[in-house]
C-alpha cells in the first residue's frame, strides 16, 4: 500500500537537486527508488498521466461533484447506482456509448476527496429525531441553495416512500 504522496516526492526531488542521492532521498521519504528515479527522469504522476484517458472531462466531473453535494445538502445523498447512472447519461450526451468501468466510482471519489461516503440510516428513526423546529427551518433555508433557487416552487416536489406530498 502506497504510504507517500505527491508532496513527499516533491520534497525528495528538492533534496536530490541540492545534492542528496536518489536512493537516500527515497529511503528518507518512504518512496520506492524506481518511482523517484522515474520522476527525476521526467515521468509524470499517475494522476496526470491517466488524465487524457479519463472518460469524463474535469468539468463534467466537477458538475457531478456539485450535484452530489447539492443532493446531500437536501438530505438525499445519491447512491453509487444513482451517481453511476447520471455519469453514464452524461457520457451518452457526449456521444460516448461505452459505459463507465467497474471501478470508476472509486477513482471519482479519489479525485474528489471533499465527497464522503455515508451509510444510509433508517428513515423512521430520522423522522422521530429530526422533526424539530430548527431542523425543519434549516431544511427550508436549503431551498435557497443556488442550485435549487432557480427551480420554480410549482416544480418542486417532496416525496418519500409513502408517496408524493
Amino acid at each position: 500500500i502506497k504510504q507517500y504522496c505527491e508532496y513527499n516526492i516533491e520534497q525528495a526531488c528538492i533534496q536530490i537537486v541540492s545534492g542528496v542521492g536518489i536512493r537516500k532521498a527515497a529511503i528518507q521519504h518512504g518512496i520506492p527508488y524506481t518511482t523517484l528515479h522515474g520522476r527525476i527522469r521526467g515521468a509524470q504522476p499517475i494522476s496526470k498521466a491517466k488524465k487524457p484517458s479519463q472518460r469524463l472531462s474535469a468539468t463534467q466531473e466537477a458538475h457531478l461533484s456539485t450535484w452530489v453535494r447539492t443532493q446531500t445538502e437536501l438530505g438525499l445523498p445519491p447512491t453509487y447506482k444513482d451517481l453511476r447512472q447520471l455519469a453514464n447519461r452524461v457520457l451518452l450526451i457526449s456521444g460516448v456509448t461505452q459505459p463507465l468501468g467497474k471501478h470508476w466510482i472509486n477513482g471519482f471519489l479519489a479525485r474528489h476527496p471533499s465527497l464522503k461516503v455515508q451509510r444510509s440510516l433508517r428513515i423512521d428513526s430520522q423522522r422521530v429525531n429530526g422533526a424539530i423546529t430548527e431542523i425543519i427551518r434549516n431544511w427550508w433555508r436549503r431551498l435557497n441553495h443556488p442550485e435549487i433557487k432557480p427551480i420554480k416552487p410549482e416544480n418542486r416536489w417532496n416525496m418519500d416512500e409513502a408517496g408524493i406530498l
